[in-house]
């Protein structure tokens, strides 16, 4: 934990005092799936409940600290960046995706169905649109239909000496076609055989064959939903499209400046499509007239700038420096939430002679304290948040699962040795358990592990590796135990690796195992109810085959100050997108000043 030298102190909020002088209403967008069809539709508009007596203002500057806040962006075009998932978030503000989350109607501010506190992935029943105003799916031969929103305008650039124009299909299919390509996600697009506008606002997908995971992969998740303008897609000016000042905005926001190491800049778009009803009354959106997204590499800097109000939103606070922002910020709003960032111990069940053993792997996790290491480890996070993420609707909680698997997660070294008998190891054996040496996390957890095996005759070895080495290690299977952190928020994704796919060394599981069937009908699944359903019989077979350890989906702070109006708690409504919940809040300046 950083500690704050007073001296140092003074010099930082110094240097901060220098640096600093929504969305539409959506009405059902569930995919309604037959054997046949699957739509969604939704409204132009939004309304908003309000629980305070303000009046909506527009005016003022929002600063808000981003998911990748501690780095310069790794520039301003998602399909040509070497990071782009990184870059999409500072593209948030001025590119539209083909549809986001949909707040207003499912979200705390709507029938609360769904908190959209779930970090890069929503479930499709809980989406609304953005460009895309409606889609649908036909499987017979399997299509996908975008209908793009009349009237949404590019703002234009004089830099590259084009003015305002309306987006159309012809725009969609040239952003989704580019994207496509990019050596970074090509692969996962080998189902879509065509892309054509059908006419000015309709674009079709032709599939060779249906991909539940589509919503994620083509509108909202994956960057080829962020759609990006031709003109700075295709630009030669300066740096290209990877300059900020060549690209243009269909957004609540135009980027402004950017200042590296320091801020990236962004201005009210005056000629942004989106609008709010609150108290019978529209609003064109966004409210606040400028948005700063500060890059902030040093830990200490951050917190002191949301401490005395520089910063006024900041989603990913670490849970270690809550009680200090009590104590120094009383009014500071602190919103506990799951990430789905789980770190998991991979039981090599394939090649090491005694993890084979479903009875032994189950032991060893009936041998492991999963409290312990949460209460010193992840506090406050949920102690089973693997395969699933907690709020997604195919979650199973600890206490709702079979008394069979339940006992796995229940810690019991008595009951652990006796199923290493049963298994034909009274002595136990020993392991090897390879760690990142650079996450103390990792280490720490695994002396933890170490400490527990041994009380049933389980001696581990912790082997402390470079991260190339571990990944290297991962993907060609060469390993016992091994730690890895990944996001498990979205299932279908998640659930691919037990699909045995070829040539996927690193999988723990092969084509021949019943997973790998189970997989394939989720994927297949069209319908949303059932998909979720098969999702959630899916997990729970795979926590029982104990091929992989989960620890707790840790938990951060979503901080914030009182002057933000209209904001309801809300931390991602899409692939770590803040924009539908930037463009709807507005400022009290009674209350900041």
């Amino acid at each position: 934990m950083v500690k704050n030298k007073i001296l140092y102190l003074g010099l930082i909020l110094l240097l901060i005092a220098t640096l600093f002088p929504s969305s539409l209403m959506l009405t059902s967008c569930t995919s309604k799936a037959t054997t046949s069809t699957s739509t969604t539709s939704i409204t132009t508009s939004t309304t908003s409940p309000i629980t305070n007596s303000n009046t909506p203002q527009y005016g003022g500057t929002l600063t808000v600290l981003n998911y990748w806040y501690g780095s310069d962006p790794q520039g301003f075009d998602a399909g040509l960046s070497p990071a782009v998932w990184t870059t999409v978030i500072w593209d948030n503000p001025f590119l539209d995706w083909l549809s986001v989350g949909g707040i207003d109607q499912y979200g705390p501010r709507g029938n609360n169905a769904f908190t959209f506190q779930t970090s890069q992935y929503i479930p499709g029943q809980y989406l609304g649109g953005g460009v895309a105003e409606s889609w649908s799916v036909t499987l017979d031969p399997v299509t996908i239909t975008f209908n793009i929103r009349p009237g949404i305008m590019w703002a234009g650039n004089t830099t590259l000496g084009m003015p305002s124009r309306e987006l159309t299909a012809d725009d969609v299919v040239w952003s989704e076609k580019r994207a496509q390509a990019a050596p970074v996600v090509k692969g996962d697009y080998d189902f879509i055989t065509d892309i054509v506008a059908k006419d000015k606002y309709t674009v079709v997908m032709d599939c060779s064959s249906f991909n539940a995971d589509w919503l994620f992969l083509l509108a909202y998740g994956n960057m080829p939903g962020l759609i990006t303008c031709p003109e700075s897609g295709n630009s030669t000016v300066g740096g290209g499209g990877e300059d900020w000042r060549n690209q243009v905005s269909d957004g609540p926001f135009i980027i402004s400046n950017y200042i590296s190491g320091t801020s990236v800049t962004y201005t009210r778009n005056s000629n942004y499509w989106g609008s709010t009803t609150i108290n019978g009354k529209q609003y064109k959106l966004p409210f606040i007239d400028s948005l700063v997204y500060p890059i902030m590499p040093d830990e200490a800097t951050a917190l002191a700038a949301l401490r005395t109000g520089k910063v006024d939103w900041w989603p990913t606070v670490p849970s270690s420096y809550g009680t200090s922002l009590k104590q120094t910020s009383s009014s500071l709003a602190q919103s506990p939430w799951t990430t789905g960032e789980v770190y998991v111990v991979w039981v090599n069940r394939l090649d090491n002679q005694y993890l084979k053993n479903t009875t032994v792997r189950q032991a060893l996790e009936t041998a492991t304290d999963f409290q312990t290491i949460t209460n010193i480890e992840f506090p406050g996070g949920t102690l089973l948040g693997y395969p699933i993420a907690p709020g997604n609707p195919a979650y199973t909680s600890l206490q709702d699962l079979p008394s069979s698997i339940k006992s796995q997660f229940t810690y019991n070294p008595t009951l652990a040795q006796q199923m290493l008998t049963t298994a034909g190891y009274p002595k136990g054996f020993s392991l090897t358990l390879q760690v990142d040496s650079k996450d103390s996390t990792e280490s720490d957890v695994a002396q933890l592990i170490e400490n527990e095996w041994a009380k049933v005759g389980v001696q581990v070895t912790i082997d402390s590796l470079p991260t190339t080495a571990l990944e290297a290690n991962r993907m060609s299977r060469s390993y016992d135990l091994l730690m890895h952190q990944f996001n498990v928020n979205d299932p279908v994704n998640v659930l691919l690796s037990f699909n045995g796919a070829v040539g996927n060394t690193s999988a723990l599981y092969s084509s021949t195992e019943p997973f790998a069937a189970m997989y394939q009908t989720i994927i297949n699944d069209t319908d949303l109810t059932k998909q979720t359903t098969d999702i959630k019989q899916m997990a729970l077979a795979v926590l029982a085959d104990g091929g992989y350890i989960p620890l707790a989906d840790p938990v951060e702070l979503n901080c914030y100050w009182p002057w933000l109006k209209n904001y309801y708690g809300e931390t991602d409504a899409g692939y770590s997108n803040l924009m539908p919940m930037i463009s709807e809040l507005w400022i009290d300046p009674n209350l900041k000043n």
